[in-house]
């Protein structure tokens, strides 16, 4: 038994009869079962119920047993003082608000029908499968299930943007610096994204901002501080970014410290921590103010020309220093920056409208519907029981159904999963 299910009973009225009572046989009717509160608090608030005909206004608190509310520490908070009633699967305890007053309780094993218990039970079997819904996902309609994956999307925004607000607070609110962060953490794929940011933060903004007209000493800043100019067996061009480094080192004061070390190993050449640090000095040189460019981007086609860069020249003929290879393209790819899109520009520009009143919502949209679905093994999964994603909007929302519910096994707080169960 989990209290998710509790709170679907309770939304939706699956109980047994209308006619209800409370456990000292009081007659209820719930006019209204609130809203769901996914925050800290009571369950349900705003509700409306009626026992023995006089109409209360406010807050629904669910648990297994009453005692939990004593377990929980309810009655030494005040948030819970305005609970009119105590939904509990089974009642063994009675309980008092802070002035004595005693607070009604129902108890649903006594209302709530076999079948809806057995529904429920029997959608958890699922001890032999990926997810409990595997085999009756496809009976959910289209409709429901287009609306929910954009909640989920949505949800998504604002999960990411939590982490941009945090570091907006720290940059003294400074949305440049801010964006400069983020993007050099992503410029770190997965495996050296502390790494990449470790350098960003052994240095003040306005430092690196200085560096943006001289393409060779914000590159001789970046690799120095990464550790990767201090190498036996250089060439030309790595003594030379070294020199520029030790000069730069002490006339801003610049220490390296806290780095984190970036790693090479199971990275396919063309994201090695070299090329990525060349092309994201490259960006900044050719930009210098991103974020007010970002601003006037509109389209997908705006965010391809906006990173439109590629490493340095030396880096066409070189992953690592002093060792030469075959001539290549170094220019961002469309996949990449696609990444950087999802993962750093929507949510900021959406956590930027949040904060300052802007219409975006329309363009994240658009272009969240442009961009093509991600690939990776939870995706394929999905796929495989019937739900695949069309665009990027759909897989963000899998990839957050996935981390947030399906793993949880939250499934009574999945439209997917209330949806089956209701069927």
């Amino acid at each position: 038994m989990q209290e998710d299910f509790l709170h679907y009973i309770w939304k939706f009225r699956k109980f047994c009869s209308p006619k209800l009572k409370t456990s000292s046989g009081e007659f209820i009717q719930v006019i209204n079962p609130g809203i769901h509160n996914f925050n800290s608090g009571p369950d349900f608030i705003g509700a409306l119920v009626d026992i023995n005909e006089i109409r209360w206004a406010g807050n629904i608190e669910l648990h297994i047993n009453s005692s939990d509310w004593i377990k929980h520490n309810h009655s030494s908070d005040s948030n819970y003082e305005s609970v009119i009633l105590h939904v509990v699967w089974n009642h063994d305890s009675e309980i008092r608000r802070s002035d004595g007053t005693y607070i009604p309780v129902l108890e649903l094993k006594k209302n709530v029908n076999k079948g809806v218990y057995i529904s429920y039970s029997n959608f958890y079997q699922y001890q032999h499968k990926w997810l409990p819904c595997e085999n009756q996902i496809q009976s959910v309609t289209s409709i429901i299930r287009i609306k929910w994956l954009e909640r989920l999307f949505f949800e998504r925004l604002e999960y990411k943007s939590e982490k941009i607000l945090e570091y907006y607070n720290k940059n003294n609110k400074d949305w440049e610096a801010t964006l400069f962060k983020l993007l050099i953490e992503n410029f770190g794929v997965k495996i050296n994204q502390t790494s990449f940011l470790s350098i960003a933060e052994s240095f003040p903004f306005e430092g690196f901002r200085k560096l943006f007209n001289n393409l060779e000493w914000l590159e001789a800043v970046l690799f120095g501080q990464a550790k990767l100019l201090n190498i036996k067996d250089g060439d030309d061009y790595q003594s030379r970014l070294l020199k520029d480094y030790n000069f730069l080192k002490h006339k801003f004061k610049i220490t390296d410290q806290s780095f984190v070390n970036v790693t090479f190993f199971r990275l396919r050449p063309q994201s090695f921590p070299t090329i990525r640090l060349s092309q994201f000095a490259n960006l900044y040189v050719k930009h210098k103010s991103i974020f007010s460019n970002l601003l006037n981007c509109k389209t997908l086609n705006d965010y391809y020309e906006l990173f439109d860069v590629k490493a340095s020249k030396y880096w066409e003929t070189h992953y690592n220093f002093g060792k030469k290879s075959k001539k290549r393209n170094t220019l961002l790819t469309t996949s990449f920056i696609d990444k950087i899109i999802l993962n750093t520009i929507l949510p900021l520009k959406y956590i930027y409208a949040k904060t300052t009143g802007t219409a975006y919502s329309e363009e994240i949209t658009n272009l969240i519907h442009e961009l093509k679905s991600e690939s990776n093994s939870i995706l394929k999964k999905y796929s495989s029981i019937g739900i695949s994603s069309k665009n990027a909007m759909e897989s963000q929302a899998l990839i957050h159904l996935n981390n947030f519910y399906c793993s949880k096994k939250r499934c009574l707080k999945c439209d997917f999963g209330v949806n089956i169960i209701n069927n």
